[in-house]
Formats: structure tokens, C-alpha cells, sequence
């Protein structure tokens, strides 16, 4: 056994979705956007695995994009495609992140590894 290398969990894992990159620690995500999306009032963000109280995903399809939602108590409820608060739209929301169709392969990666870490944190508490 090699104790030199840190264990699969600990080294963080990015993902690039549409117009944002999430970063998963062993105990949150990070959610980058770049400036370009800043300026549209597109915010980053990070959501500790803790507070997670579900992962809500919608696959992308070759019309819509999908997107993955890390959702906290703090949000009300599952995002909608357009509204007219910002957290409660997919695009606007800090929790959340996009992905095209190109996209897919990375979507179920993400998804995957989400679910595996919130299971993990949840079973260590």
C-alpha cells in the first residue's frame, strides 16, 4: 500500500459545465463562473456537503440544457428554467451548474461523484 498518495476523496475533481466550473472538495462544491457571466449577475459559490439536503438533476437533452442543483434548506425548492428571482432560475442560482448536450458524459460524472460524496458526508455525521 502507497501512503504517499492522498486517497481518491481528498484530491479535488472539477468539472466544466456551461459557463461555469464546480470543484468538488471532501466536504463541499465549488462553483466558479467566469467574469464574462459575472457581469450578468451570475454569481460563484460554495455549498458545504452538510448542508445539502438533496441533488437535484436534470439530464441535457440535444433542446435544453441540463443542469445539477446542490440544494440547501436555504433554497425554496427546485429551480425553474426562467423566473424572475435569480436564485430560483437555473441560470442564476449559486448552487447550481449547466450542461449542453456536448456535455452529457461530464454531467454523469458530476453527478455521480455529488451523490457519492453527499452519501459519504452523510454517513460520517
Amino acid at each position: 500500500m502507497d501512503l504517499s498518495k492522498p486517497a481518491p476523496q481528498s484530491v479535488p475533481r472539477s468539472f466544466k459545465g456551461h459557463l461555469a466550473t464546480a470543484t468538488l472538495l471532501p466536504d463541499r462544491v465549488v462553483f466558479r463562473r467566469p467574469w464574462l457571466t459575472r457581469l450578468g449577475g451570475n454569481r460563484s459559490g460554495e455549498v458545504f456537503l452538510a448542508d445539502v439536503i438533496a441533488v437535484n438533476a436534470v439530464e441535457p437533452t440535444r433542446w435544453v440544457n441540463g443542469h445539477v442543483h446542490v440544494q440547501t434548506a436555504a433554497d425554496a425548492g427546485p429551480l425553474r428554467i426562467a423566473s424572475r428571482d435569480t436564485q430560483r432560475a437555473v441560470a442564476g442560482n449559486r448552487r447550481a451548474i449547466m450542461f449542453t448536450w456536448g456535455q452529457r458524459e461530464t454531467f454523469k460524472r458530476f453527478v455521480a461523484a455529488v451523490q457519492e460524496a453527499w452519501e459519504a458526508q452523510r454517513s460520517g455525521l
